[in-house]
């Protein structure tokens, strides 16, 4: 038996909306012929047209909204970019505003998907907070925070003893990595629309 062989894993963004096809094959299978069943045969009389397509599913919906938006392949989870500069508070309340919460990037995975829709000159604000416990950050979904992005050093409260800096931002011109910034401070932002 011949191990499977990806078929295709392409992501292609159209439009800021990711479009994927994957699946795997055996590697040397012939092509699927699939006669089209709408087609006559001989002395089969007239075919009746094919069955109308069911109506869409109520449950799936579109990724719309934001400034540019990206739908993870793997789970169908939009995520919207707001250029629009807000306080960590104000844009946490647009995101709940749309059904879902800041983007909060549990993986390397999801951080990379972010860090494609951020623009690249940007910060953008995320869904982590180490308030009101200093030093112990969490996801405002209460997603464990297991995987972390910090840039070298952070998070350091802006080397400052005088004032927090208890809000992560996603530093799009850097990579992707994370750094704390003060709340209040205002920001462009993410959203994760389950």
């Amino acid at each position: 038996m011949r191990p499977p062989a990806l078929a295709c894993c392409a992501v292609l963004l159209t439009s800021g909306v990711v479009v994927a096809g994957c699946g795997t094959s055996q590697v040397g299978d012939p092509p699927v012929d699939r006669p089209d069943a709408a087609a006559p045969t001989p002395d089969a009389g007239p075919v009746a047209d094919a069955p109308a397509p069911p109506p869409p599913d109520a449950s799936v919906r579109s990724c719309n909204g934001g400034d540019d938006r990206i739908v993870d392949p793997r789970t169908g989870t939009c995520y919207l970019y707001f250029a629009d500069a807000l306080s960590w508070d104000d844009a946490r309340a647009g995101c709940q505003a749309l059904g879902g919460d800041l983007a909060v990037p549990t993986s390397s995975s999801e951080n990379l998907i972010l860090a494609l829709l951020v623009p690249s000159t940007a910060n953008a604000w995320l869904g982590g907070t180490d308030f009101p416990n200093e030093g112990t950050w969490r996801w405002v979904t209460g997603e464990p925070f297991v995987f972390a992005n910090w840039r070298s050093g952070e998070p350091n409260d802006g080397n400052s003893t005088t004032r927090d800096e208890d809000c992560n931002v996603l530093e799009a011109n850097n990579n992707g990595v994370w750094d704390d910034r003060d709340c209040v401070r205002l920001f462009p932002y993410t959203c994760e629309i389950p």
